[in-house]
């Protein structure tokens, strides 16, 4: 049993609760809409950084105020930044949860951070940026099929770029996306009406801007009409590493038989491309395939490192794959995947921390309504139509890193010509 509301504080912030009561924990999350994807070029990595900045100073706590009064309560704040959205994230035990929320408290007021904080967490985020290589098959193929938009540019920033930004660009930062018409906080787990008129009381009262963000819609070039994104980059690993990416414009499908079909493709150890790859020929213990999510589109990568000898046979295999789920997909590969996005939703009922991260990614940020999928098309036939649409040459990109690849440039593109036939 579970009770799923939506309503507004005082102040205008949402607050979407999930009552479970037969869980032992509340969990609470807050989902701002912010990151590179809004980020001005001057300004990439200031959601990073800001992030950063609630762990240095949170209004009258320092530091080890913060991580005292946490760990006094068995906890830890967590937060990430991603490309288009920073989540704040805690888990407490009820008893715990009226103090917790001093802290959401100094998360969401304004805060002027001391000169002093801003110089120590950017040496923290300078740090990481230097210790991170931009030579991996995550960020090359995220260059090759997103090109030169905002999504591309690396959360963390610049070098350059985080020496630059002052303390009046991170308040100013802040007081445009911690709006309240632009955060949502979720609350999951065994809580009851008096932790709800807590949260008013506190949370409530404070005073949040109200400002309207114009969400960018700015899509990768020659998206869906593809011709030849193929980037083949040579070093001097023996391990090839290769990314094939297929375009998806979510207007045009059924996104949640595009998670089916990505199940059935390669997420699961019973996948077709596990049995062939992994298991009958036992070129790579590492392939997969994922759908990456943004709310204008989406992207099903097939991702796996192999050996340089066998790089054009796994093409070939993955080609073969691709082309056999486009002329036939039977009721068995449905009866192993279904099951992951109906029976399996109850798992997520007994994991209040997940189900926080699932409802507010998918309704607030992406825009779609989350649960189980239990209207889910089970005709095979639809989804080798959907496999005819997406597994096309001109939705696709191709990424290889590897040794002397580019010396067999021309052998790569044949097999992958075949895609089409």
């Amino acid at each position: 049993m579970f009770i799923y509301k939506k309503s507004k504080l005082n102040n205008g912030l949402q607050l979407w609760q999930t009552y479970l009561p037969n869980t032992h924990s509340i969990s609470i999350g807050l989902f701002v809409k912010a990151g590179v994807q809004y980020e001005k070029k001057k300004f990439i990595g200031i959601s990073h950084l800001l992030e950063h900045l609630h762990f240095r100073e949170l209004n009258n706590m320092n530091q080890d105020d913060l991580y005292y009064l946490m760990e006094s309560m068995g906890t830890t704040l967590r937060a990430e930044t991603y490309r288009d959205f920073i989540y704040f994230h805690m888990k407490v035990l009820p008893k715990y949860f009226e103090k917790t929320l001093d802290i959401w408290k100094g998360i969401l007021q304004t805060h002027n951070w001391s000169i002093d904080a801003l110089k120590k967490e950017k040496e923290v985020v300078i740090r990481q940026i230097a210790e991170y290589s931009d030579f991996n098959i995550d960020t090359i193929s995220r260059q090759n099929y997103m090109g030169n938009i905002s999504l591309s540019n690396q959360i963390m920033g610049s070098l350059e770029g985080i020496k630059k930004i002052t303390s009046e660009d991170i308040l100013e930062h802040k007081k445009k996306f911690f709006s309240s018409t632009n955060m949502v906080m979720c609350i999951s787990g065994n809580f009851d009406k008096d932790a709800i008129e807590h949260i008013n009381e506190k949370i409530g009262k404070i005073r949040l801007p109200n400002r309207h963000l114009n969400e960018n819609c700015e899509f990768p070039k020659n998206f869906g009409k593809r011709k030849s994104d193929f980037l083949i980059d040579d070093n001097n690993w023996n391990i090839c590493e290769v990314d094939i990416c297929f375009d998806i414009d979510v207007n045009l499908y059924d996104l949640k038989q595009i998670d089916v079909l990505n199940c059935i493709l390669g997420e699961g150890v019973g996948s077709k491309l596990q049995k062939v790859l992994r298991e009958k020929y036992g070129l790579s213990s590492d392939i997969s395939s994922f759908v990456e999510k943004y709310k204008y589109f989406e992207f099903l990568h097939i991702r796996f490192s192999v050996g340089r000898e066998n790089l054009l046979f796994s093409l070939e295999l993955v080609v073969n794959v691709l082309n056999g789920l486009k002329k036939k997909i039977i009721v068995g590969d449905l009866n192993v995947a279904v099951p992951f996005y109906t029976d399996c939703y109850d798992f997520l009922l007994d994991d209040p921390e997940e189900l926080n991260f699932m409802n507010g990614w998918n309704e607030f940020v992406l825009g779609r309504p989350f649960g189980r999928y239990d209207c889910i098309e089970k005709s095979p036939n639809i989804y080798s139509q959907i496999a005819k649409r997406l597994f096309i040459k001109s939705n696709l990109s191709l990424t290889i890193l590897g040794k002397d690849c580019c010396q067999i440039k021309k052998s790569i593109n044949q097999i992958i010509e075949k895609i089409n036939t």
